[in-house]
């Protein structure tokens, strides 16, 4: 189930027309200053499904984390001002495409909290890193695969 969402959201992204890569997290940030990441595929927005919490018997509610990344290759403060410039509105494009976005079988998604989670030198350059949470609600059909003849 979080799997089609996810993808949902992925093509939603891709979708903006920019020159932004983007695709499933598989932990590319958890050493911020030393990433893993392709030269020349920044900004760079990762999808990771983080969890989801029953609210009935019939709906669950799907939690995802945007990744986005951004990297200055200079240290020059105009520059990077012009850089942090462009991330941000590259969030208020992404924002605008994911919460239209319809996805399978899923309500719209709903935009979390937004918050910098690294923003320093990295081997990349000066990375710049915004955390985005996700939420969408989704019914649970699979209580209803049960015939009450099969328990």
């Amino acid at each position: 189930m979080p799997l089609h969402t996810q993808e949902g959201i992925i093509r939603a992204i891709a979708n903006i027309g920019t020159d932004v890569s983007v695709r499933r997290y598989y932990g590319e940030l958890s050493a911020p200053t030393h990433p893993v990441l392709a030269d020349g595929e920044l900004p760079l927005v990762l999808v990771d499904f983080v969890g989801d919490k029953a609210l009935s018997p019939s709906q669950v509610q799907l939690t995802f984390n945007l990744y986005i990344a951004h990297v200055s290759l200079s240290k020059n403060r105009h520059t990077r001002q012009a850089k942090e410039e462009e991330v941000l509105e590259l969030l208020n494009i992404i924002d605008k495409e994911v919460s239209l976005a319809l996805v399978e079988e899923s309500t719209l998604v709903q935009l979390g909290s937004l918050k910098k989670i690294f923003d320093a030198k990295s081997d990349k350059g000066y990375l710049t890193i915004y955390m985005r949470q996700l939420h969408t609600t989704k019914p649970r059909n699979y209580h209803l695969d049960r015939a009450p003849n099969n328990l």
